[in-house]
């Protein structure tokens, strides 16, 4: 019986081999047995994935280093390199680097932030001085060269966990990051400028607090206002409270009198109004306006009492020395930022008035530092083990629990426990505003939702739940918003799941989206991304290095899984260590860096790349990019060049070119000029071509004379700078590849492999735009094909391909077979093109003998080994099946 399965999609990615015999499965005529370096697109084809563009090393090649995206909007973003005790900064694919340093003056007066050249350094201001002259390490710290870069307290070890997971946590608003680690106190990243950034520890008004002391323990302070000592009666100090707050309340409502109208007032009294304490500042009888303002003086009566506001019945110390376990002294600073005026309420100053209402500072060298931190409902948000911080609404650095009012209002600071059957530390935090906003926390057991009692009523104090949604278990990994819906990573690494609200059944409910895929995240996913444009992708970097991806759309796959895995072996011996994605700078898409760990020449270094674009339609092959860790040579001189109109014309000698500054020399005999160029069709499509002068003398640094070996078009006159090249047979700067056997596409075409010597290569053939890099395998194999028989299924039975038809488009250079060891080239070149030409990209069926023979497996493989694109669209094999089996 004969039979042609069609396959038109690849959609639904790489099967389990535990699904090799799930036939009834509906994704199983869309899935692959192996698709590697293949993206599987929503609309079905599967297209190779473009190569990884080297960028750069990192600082320090010995320790693993991170990158963390930072997008002012989408045309200001970054990736901040993480590393020992520095972040460096790139932009528009290169390091951030300092021009036009200013020297160093030692009458200036320099802030944070400040740079000065010193002695042929650079160095950045790491506090105010004016005086000390760099190198001292109190007030500079050296830059390497002209890269950019700050100080930061985070050691190598700090920045990764012992599973290898990314330790810090950071969330952005605007032109601040801030940033949490356990370790350390929360510090605030703020860019000022390209080249003007600060990190300082994050100054937080007002709170958190632990619960107010129960005990018979007093605290008191020796002053009200400016530096204070404080002094309790027992031991509870420590020098760990050294940078945290002090919260001091008033003994009583009862000890300070209220006001009231019509009484007598002598000059100094104190009173109460309005849940704050006042002083009197005359000597009268009260009006009849109660005080209730919050700064200054105010009278209560046109001949009444003026009232100065004092305090709100409690007041904080920032403590910032450690005496003895019962002395520590401090500044008084207000829990309310808008009105600094705030002092320590009366009542707890001096040893007379020891208050036993004190409480300690939720967040402390001894206590610990949150580790996790997020935005929600207009809150900045913190966690630690099982406990939630929220800020006041609308003011992220203020966690002042009481308004200055003494109460406990809905817009006001929030400390809350997560309560579960079960006690695990917060792995992750993120809101989530799907159908139901809610800050969604994954902790080691189970996941909650932080949210609103009832929607009707704002969220806050008194407006607020933490429910569990399930028992899963979560990876200390960021998880990823799509659109509303969370993507994290499960307890043991293994499983990608997501989290969404569900009307029907009124709670959240999480699915697993690798189920169809488990092995390839079974090793364990130590991170994941998404990339939005152009192609919704989630990719994840597993704990061995490895590079995988799933198509995510929860429009396009209606049905869990949301989408299709696909693997992407890295060239060389890569390793992926860190993942990030900002917006192109062209905001064309969204592009996927990473930080590779690659061994080159015996040293093991870190590389920074960026994967590139994939061929598109309309774009130039000799722009193919199929290469990791590469780089392009595009020899275009930074100055146009005057043609002449002979050189139309094909074989004409002794055609003058005249270059606008001096690009030329007694090397160039021999070399070639290229111009690119296309034309384009009724319906759009862009034909391109390669006008080509070989020179043939040599006149002066701006002319020369050549033979036109392919013609120029008509009229083209004046080419401008950049337009135009010149060809080259050594390509150098590859120092990063030493040792290693590169790939190569010279304008276009392939080109034999090189090996990298003293960071150059020699080309067989002179070309003047050069591809070198690593090649990356791209595999795609097809499940076993259900043809189906007379008696039902064909699996089980034997088979056999007698031929195939491959729809491809934007496609040069592919291999094919039975199987990956015996693979045979398809061939793209027509008698009819140029033979000192790469054939042209091509778009089509391509039918072919196939070389399979009778089987119980018959697999179709497909593999590309060179720098080049390929999309296959759709496989129609014929088939015969055995009714015998």
């Amino acid at each position: 019986m004969r039979a042609s399965p069609l396959q038109g999609s690849f959609n639904a990615g790489e099967f389990s081999p535990r699904l090799f015999g799930r036939v009834d499965v509906g994704k199983y005529s869309s899935a692959c047995a192996l698709l590697e370096g293949f993206i599987p697109l929503i609309q079905g084809p599967g297209m190779r994935r473009g190569g990884t563009r080297y960028l750069g090393a990192v600082k320090d090649r010995d320790t693993r280093t991170w990158l963390v995206r930072f997008e002012f909007n989408t045309q200001q973003a970054y990736q901040l390199e993480f590393g020992e005790r520095y972040i460096r900064f790139w932009s528009g694919r290169g390091q951030v680097i300092v021009t036009g340093v200013a020297a160093y003056s030692g009458a200036t007066p320099y802030a944070i932030g400040d740079l000065v050249v010193q002695g042929g350094v650079n160095y950045y201001c790491v506090a105010t001085t004016t005086g000390n002259a760099p190198p001292n390490p109190t007030y500079w710290y050296a830059l390497t060269g002209n890269i950019y870069e700050i100080p930061t307290p985070y050691l190598a070890a700090d920045l990764t966990d012992a599973d290898g997971n990314f330790r810090l946590r950071v969330v952005e608003s605007a032109d601040v990051v801030y940033i949490a680690h356990g370790s350390y106190a929360p510090r605030k990243l703020a860019r000022l400028g390209s080249t003007r950034w600060t990190l300082s520890t994050a100054a937080f008004a007002g709170g958190p607090f632990k619960p107010e002391n129960i005990t018979a323990t007093t605290i008191y302070a020796d002053a009200a206002t400016g530096n204070v000592t404080v002094t309790a009666s027992a031991a509870i100090f420590s020098a760990g409270l050294v940078g945290s707050l002090l919260q001091l309340s008033q003994k009583s409502l009862l000890s300070v009198k209220p006001w009231e109208a019509a009484k007598s007032i002598t000059t100094n009294d104190l009173r109460r109004s309005a849940g704050k304490n006042y002083k009197a500042l005359n000597t009268a009888t009260t009006g009849g306006d109660k005080p209730s303002h919050t700064s200054g003086a105010e009278f209560d009566g046109d001949a009444g009492v003026q009232w100065q506001y004092l305090d709100p019945g409690f007041g904080c110390v920032q403590l910032t020395g450690y005496t003895s376990p019962t002395v520590m002294t401090g500044t008084v600073v207000s829990p309310f930022p808008a009105n600094p005026a705030s002092q320590l309420p009366a009542d707890v100053v001096g040893g007379g008035n020891a208050t036993t209402r004190w409480a300690l500072a939720a967040w402390s060298g001894i206590e610990g530092w949150p580790t996790q931190v997020a935005f929600f409902r207009e809150r900045l948000c913190f966690g630690r083990g099982t406990k939630l911080w929220l800020s006041v609404s609308g003011d992220y650095e203020t966690f002042t629990a009481r308004d200055q009012s003494g109460l406990v209002t809905t817009d006001m600071a929030i400390s809350d426990t997560l309560q579960g059957t079960k006690v695990n530390d917060i792995q992750w935090m993120q809101a989530n505003s799907s159908s139901v906003e809610a800050l969604v926390c994954g902790t080691a057991g189970s996941e909650f939702a932080y949210r609103s009692m009832t929607e009707n009523s704002p969220f806050g104090t008194d407006n607020k739940t933490g429910t569990m949604i399930s028992t899963l278990g979560s990876r200390n990994t960021v998880p990823v918003d799509v659109n509303g819906v969370l993507l994290f990573i499960q307890r043991a690494g293994s499983k990608l799941r997501d989290v969404t609200y569900d009307f029907y059944t009124n709670r959240f409910q999480s699915v697993d989206q690798s189920v169809m895929a488990e092995h390839i995240p079974k090793v364990g996913i130590n991170q994941i991304v998404y990339q939005q444009e152009p192609y919704s992708l989630i990719w994840a970097a597993r704990t061995d290095g490895a590079l995988v991806c799933m198509t995510y759309s929860r429009e396009q796959y209606p049905e869990a899984p949301h989408g299709g895995w696909h693997r992407h072996p890295i060239g060389g011996d890569g390793f992926v260590e860190s993942l990030s994605v900002i917006p192109a700078e062209d905001n064309s898409r969204d592009e996927l860096w990473m930080i590779v760990r690659r061994t080159i020449d015996g040293v093991t270094g870190r590389y920074v790349e960026v994967m590139e674009w994939e061929r598109r339609p309309n774009d130039d092959p000799e722009d193919s990019f199929y290469l990791d860790c590469g780089l392009t040579l595009d020899n275009a001189p930074a100055t146009y060049l005057s043609t002449d109109s002979r050189s139309t014309i094909k074989g004409e000698l002794g055609v003058p070119f005249n270059a606008g500054a001096a690009v030329f020399d007694i090397t160039s005999v021999g070399k070639q000029i290229h111009y690119r160029y296309f034309t384009t069709n009724e319906n759009g499509v862009k034909t391109f071509a390669t006008a080509k002068a070989t020179i043939t003398n040599y006149n002066d640094p701006t002319a020369v004379d050549a033979t036109i070996e392919a013609p120029f078009p008509a009229g083209l006159g004046v080419v401008p700078a950049g337009g135009w090249r010149i060809t080259v047979t050594t390509i150098s700067g590859l120092d990063h590849l030493e040792g290693e056997t590169v790939d190569i596409l010279i304008n276009g075409a392939t080109h034999p492999q090189r090996v990298v010597e003293s960071g150059s290569i020699t080309l067989q053939y002179p070309s003047s735009k050069v591809q070198v890099g690593l090649k990356f395998p791209t595999r795609l194999k097809t499940l076993r094909l259900n043809a189906g028989a007379r008696d039902g299924t064909s699996q089980g039975k034997k088979s056999s391909v007698k031929g195939l038809v491959v729809r491809l488009l934007e496609t040069l250079g592919l291999r094919y077979g039975a199987s990956f060891d015996d693979l045979m080239d398809m061939s793209f070149r027509n008698p009819a093109d140029p033979t000192d030409a790469p054939p042209p990209i091509f778009s089509g069926d391509k039918a072919i003998d196939w070389p399979g023979q009778w089987d119980t497996a018959p697999w179709l493989c497909f593999s590309q080994d060179d720098p080049l694109p390929v999309t296959i669209v759709a496989l129609m094999p014929q088939v015969d099946v055995s009714e015998k089996g």
